[in-house]
C-alpha cells in the first residue's frame, strides 16, 4: 500500500504545484491502484543477457496485472553493455510501453549514439518503426 500512497501523494503535489501540466510520476513500488498515479519502471537491471530477456516477461506480467505503463532501464543500469546487447535491448525496448536508456555512475553511456553507427541506424531504426506502426 505504501507504494501506491507515495505515488499519488507525489501525484497529487504535481498537480497542485501546476494545475495545467499532467504530472508524471515514475516509480518502481506499486500496490492496486498505482497505475492511477504513475507509470512503473522495473528497477535497478544488469547489463547482461539474462536481465535483457527477465525485462520482457516483467513488462507483460506487470501488463496483465494492471500496470500497463511500464518498462527497464534500456542496456542495464548496472555494468556496461556490449554494442550487440543494446542492439537487441534497443530493438525489444523500443517496443515497451516505457522506454528509456539510464545508467549507474562509472558505466559507459547506454544512448544509441554512444556504441557507434550501427546501432545508432538500427536504433533509429527501430524507432520509426514504432511511430509508424502507432499512428496506423
Amino acid at each position: 500500500v505504501y507504494g501506491m500512497l507515495m505515488a499519488r501523494s507525489t501525484y497529487e503535489g504535481m498537480k497542485l504545484a501546476d494545475k495545467d501540466k499532467r504530472p508524471f510520476v515514475l516509480t518502481r513500488a506499486g500496490f492496486i491502484g498505482s497505475q492511477r498515479y504513475a507509470a512503473t519502471w522495473t528497477g535497478d537491471n544488469v547489463s547482461n543477457w539474462e536481465h535483457l530477456h527477465m525485462s520482457i516477461s516483467m513488462v507483460l506480467q506487470l501488463g496483465l496485472s494492471g500496470q500497463p505503463f511500464s518498462g527497464p532501464d534500456i542496456g542495464g543500469f548496472a555494468g556496461n553493455a556490449t554494442p550487440r546487447l543494446f542492439g537487441r535491448w534497443m530493438g525489444i525496448g523500443a517496443m515497451f510501453p516505457f522506454c528509456r536508456g539510464h545508467t549507474e555512475t562509472d558505466t559507459i553511456d547506454h544512448e544509441p549514439w554512444s556504441f557507434g553507427e550501427e546501432v545508432l541506424f538500427c536504433s533509429s531504426v527501430v524507432i520509426i518503426a514504432f511511430f509508424c506502426f502507432k499512428l496506423e
